[in-house]
């Protein structure tokens, strides 16, 4: 599992000792990749099941939130890890949605 990278610094100030690598570049892209797979999976899952998650019909989202949460650092990871400054990244996804709008009326091309 990866962890942030403030996490060993937080948990010495509390006086615990957490295990950890630095990972080489290609290991930490596999596991980066695999991490991002398994936050993908865990929103399908969510949202294929809404009624047994309440939180989800009634607005509040935490679990679902988080998966979000860790999915965008990890795209923000993987950006950095490219050399790709994620700031150039959302203004270029701002101009596409002003441009040609988002996905809300889950459009897709037929196939002839």
């Amino acid at each position: 599992m990866l962890i942030r990278d403030k996490l060993p610094e937080y948990h010495a100030q509390k006086g615990r000792d957490i295990e950890h690598c630095t990972l080489d570049k290609n290991a930490f892209r596999r596991r980066l990749m695999q991490e991002m797979h398994q936050r993908l999976t865990n929103l399908d899952d969510k949202a294929k099941r809404p009624t047994e998650l309440p939180s989800l019909q009634a607005g509040h989202q935490p679990a679902f939130t988080d998966d979000l949460v860790q999915l965008f650092a990890f795209l923000e990871a993987f950006m950095f890890e490219q050399g790709v400054a994620p700031d150039k990244v959302y203004a270029e996804l701002r101009k596409r949605r002003t441009e040609f709008g988002g996905y809300e009326k889950r459009l897709a091309f037929t196939e002839k």
